[in-house]
């Protein structure tokens, strides 16, 4: 009950071009405030160890604090668990009539992986 009736050229033009943009969105958005919110904690804990690379310097003289900044948040599985199934969703849709998604989602896939795989072990809290 659209304004298209099947899948054609003026389908693709609108509705296709618009799914590639959200699709090439989830190469950086969902990464760069967490990216941002580490490289912040990462010159924190510059700042505390006197910009120095020994790990056991540190200004800080109460334990609760120390831990506070060189523990990290948590990582949370449910939220990147989610963000992987909707992009696989939107491209075993879509892919039969856009098939640049296949080459985009393998590109979201591997930026994902390493930034996580960064991020898991020099920003997030170690599971104990």
């Amino acid at each position: 009950m659209g304004p298209f009736d099947e899948f054609n050229s003026d389908w693709f033009l609108r509705v296709g071009t618009a799914l590639i943009y959200a699709q090439l969105a989830m190469l950086f958005f969902p990464h760069i405030f967490t990216v941002i919110q580490s490289i912040g904690l990462f010159c924190m804990r510059c700042y505390d160890r006197s910009f120095t690379f020994n790990d056991k310097t540190t200004r800080k003289i109460i334990q609760s604090e120390y831990e506070e900044l060189y523990t990290g948040p948590e990582f949370i599985l449910h939220v990147r668990y989610a963000q992987i199934l909707s992009t696989v969703f939107v491209t075993m849709a879509y892919s039969s009539g856009i098939p640049s998604l296949y080459l985009l989602n393998f590109l979201i896939f591997f930026i994902q992986f390493w930034v996580d795989k960064i991020l898991v072990f020099n920003y997030y809290k170690k599971t104990p």
